[in-house]
C-alpha cells in the first residue's frame, strides 16, 4: 500500500465534527446555516474513504476479509442497535406489540433503532457490493462473489422500496463505488497533487453554492462533497501532525461517531431539567458540539483500555 496520507486523519476528524453539528438541534437561522454547511460532506466523505481502503481487499480470501468485517462493523453495530432498542423500549418510544415485520427488519437491519447507526449496514453491503463486483470483473470464485452481489443488491432494494433511513439510492451507489476505487491512491498517498487540490477547491465551492441556493439538481442529490474533500487531501501533504491530539482523535473518528449521539440526547435532557429548553443558537451549539465531541473522544478512550468493551463497543479488536 501507499504512505498514509494524513490530511485524510485530519479530514475525517473535520468530518466526525460535523456528524455531531448536524444531530443537534437548531433553533436559529444560523445555527441551522451551520449544520447545513456539514451537510453534503460529513457522510459522503467517510463511504469514499472507507470504500476505498477497502478496494485494496478485494484480492484477499473472502473469509479474510468476512471475519475483519465482522470484529470491525458488524458486533459493535449488533451491540448499539441492541443499546437503543433497550433504551426505546425503556422510554416507551415503540411498543413491541406494535412493531410489524417490517419495521422490525428496518430496526435491526437498516439502523432505524438510532439517527446514525444507519452508516454501519450500508457501509457493509457496499463494501460486499464493492467485493463481488471487483472479484467478479476478475472472474474469482464466480458463485460465491455473484451471491454476495445478489444478497446486496437485494438488501439495497428492500431499502429502496420500504423507504429506509439512510438507505443509498442506486445512482449514489454507483458514483461511491466508482469513485472509491478511482481515489483510493489520494487516500493513502503523501505526495503532493496540485491538480486533485483545484478540481476538490472548485468542487467544494459549487457544492457549498449549490447547498446554500437550495438548488435541486445532481450536485447536492450526489456525495460530491465527500468527493471534494478527498481530491482536496489530495493535494495537501502532511508527513508529520503538528498535534498528537488531532492525529489521536482523527483515529478515534469511528468510536466517536458510535458514542455521541449519547451525549447528544443525555446533554439535552440534563439541560432541559437544569435550565428549561435551550434556545439552540448558533453560540451554544457550537460549545455543544465541542463538548460532545471531547466526551465522546475520552469515552473511547476509556472502552479501548478494556479488551471486552473495545471488541464490542468499538470494532478494535484484542491486541495480540
Amino acid at each position: 500500500m501507499p504512505e498514509r496520507n494524513h490530511s485524510i486523519d485530519l479530514m475525517r476528524l473535520f468530518c466526525a465534527y460535523g456528524v455531531i453539528v448536524t444531530h443537534i438541534p437548531a433553533g436559529t437561522l444560523l445555527a441551522k446555516d451551520f449544520q447545513l454547511f456539514f451537510h453534503n460532506f460529513h457522510v459522503p466523505f467517510f463511504y469514499l474513504t472507507a470504500l476505498g481502503l477497502f478496494s485494496f481487499k478485494s484480492g484477499k480470501n473472502f473469509t479474510e476479509v468476512a471475519k475483519k468485517m465482522l470484529q470491525r462493523l458488524v458486533v459493535p453495530y449488533l451491540i448499539w442497535t441492541t443499546i437503543y432498542i433497550a433504551l426505546l423500549l425503556y422510554s416507551g418510544s415503540i411498543l413491541l406489540s406494535k412493531v410489524d415485520l417490517i419495521s422490525l427488519i428496518k430496526i435491526v437491519l437498516y439502523g432505524e433503532s438510532a439517527v446514525h447507526l444507519y452508516f454501519v449496514p450500508q457501509l457493509i453491503f457496499m463494501q460486499l457490493l464493492l467485493f463481488s463486483i471487483l472479484n467478479i470483473l476478475e472472474r474469482n470464485k464466480l458463485i460465491l462473489n455473484v451471491l454476495l452481489f445478489l444478497v446486496s443488491s437485494i438488501f439495497f432494494a428492500f431499502g429502496e422500496i420500504y423507504n429506509c433511513f439512510g438507505n443509498t439510492g442506486i445512482i449514489s451507489l454507483i458514483f461511491y463505488l466508482s469513485f472509491g476505487c478511482l481515489v483510493r491512491n489520494l487516500i493513502l498517498n503523501s505526495a503532493i497533487n496540485y491538480r486533485a487540490l483545484s478540481v476538490g477547491v472548485i468542487l467544494f465551492f459549487t457544492v457549498i453554492f449549490f447547498t446554500y441556493h437550495d438548488i435541486n439538481n445532481i450536485i447536492v442529490h450526489l456525495p460530491w462533497g465527500g468527493l471534494s474533500l478527498i481530491l482536496i487531501c489530495g493535494g495537501i501533504k502532511f508527513s508529520k501532525i503538528v498535534s498528537p491530539l488531532l492525529l489521536s482523535m482523527s483515529y478515534a473518528t469511528f468510536g466517536i461517531y458510535l458514542i455521541h449521539i449519547c451525549f447528544v440526547e443525555g446533554i439535552e435532557i440534563i439541560s432541559e431539567k437544569i435550565y428549561g429548553p435551550l434556545e439552540n443558537n448558533l453560540l451554544q451549539n457550537i460549545l455543544y458540539s465541542v463538548l460532545v465531541l471531547f466526551l465522546s473522544y475520552w469515552t473511547y478512550l476509556i472502552l479501548n483500555k478494556l479488551n471486552v468493551t473495545k471488541y464490542l463497543l468499538l470494532g478494535n479488536g484484542s491486541k495480540k
